[in-house]
C-alpha cells in the first residue's frame, strides 16, 4: 500500500516490518491507518468467508491460520510480512466480538500510561482468551484465540535479528 501510493519500501524503512506500527512510525499516521484497516479487515473477511463458504461447520481455525501466516509470511514480498497482530485482531473481532472489543480498550488504557506499543498489546490481547474462558465458557475458543497470540510472539521472535540488523546499519 505504502509502495502504491507514495513509491517507499516500508521494508527499508524503521524496522523494516511492513505492519501498522512501522508504517505509523516511519511514513505517516495517516497511511499508518491505512494499512490498520487493510490488515484488520483481511481477518475479519476470512472469519466471514469461513462461515460463507462452509455455512454448517466453518474451519475457522484454518481460516485464522491461514490468513495470519499468509499475512506474515507474504509470497508478494517474498516471504516478509506483518506480525500478523492486526489480523489476528480482525479475525477475533468477528470470531469474538465483545472480549475483542475489551481487549483492545484494555490495549488503549495500557498505551495511554506506558506509551509502550508491545507491552500495552501484551496485556490487552492478552486478556481476550482469558475473557472468551470466563465468560462465554468456552475453553477451545479461548485456546485458540491463546494459539493466535502465541503465533504472534513467534513472528517477534523470527524478525528480531532482521530488526537489530536494520538498526545497526541506521546506527
Amino acid at each position: 500500500m505504502v509502495k502504491l501510493k507514495r513509491n517507499l519500501d516500508i521494508r527499508k524503512l524503521g524496522d523494516g516490518n511492513v505492519g501498522t506500527q512501522n508504517v505509523w512510525k516511519s511514513v505517516s499516521p495517516k497511511d499508518g491507518i491505512l494499512v490498520l484497516l487493510g490488515d484488520l479487515s483481511k481477518g475479519f473477511l476470512a472469519f466471514w468467508l469461513a462461515k460463507w463458504i462452509f455455512p454448517s461447520d466453518p474451519p475457522y481455525e484454518l481460516a485464522a491460520i491461514s490468513v495470519v501466516l499468509g499475512h506474515d509470511f507474504s509470497v508478494y514480498l517474498k516471504g516478509y510480512g506483518g506480525k500478523g497482530m492486526a489480523a489476528t485482531i480482525g479475525f477475533l473481532l468477528a470470531f469474538s466480538p465483545f472480549p475483542t472489543l475489551v481487549g483492545i480498550g484494555v490495549w488503549g488504557i495500557f498505551m495511554l500510561i506506558t506509551r509502550h506499543f508491545e507491552i500495552s498489546a501484551a496485556v490487552g490481547w492478552g486478556t481476550i482468551p482469558l475473557q472468551i474462558w470466563v465468560f462465554q465458557n468456552n475453553t477451545h475458543k479461548a485456546l485458540f484465540a491463546a494459539i493466535l497470540f502465541v503465533l504472534i510472539g513467534i513472528k517477534k521472535l523470527i524478525d528480531l535479528p532482521r530488526e537489530r540488523r536494520l538498526r545497526e546499519v541506521k546506527g
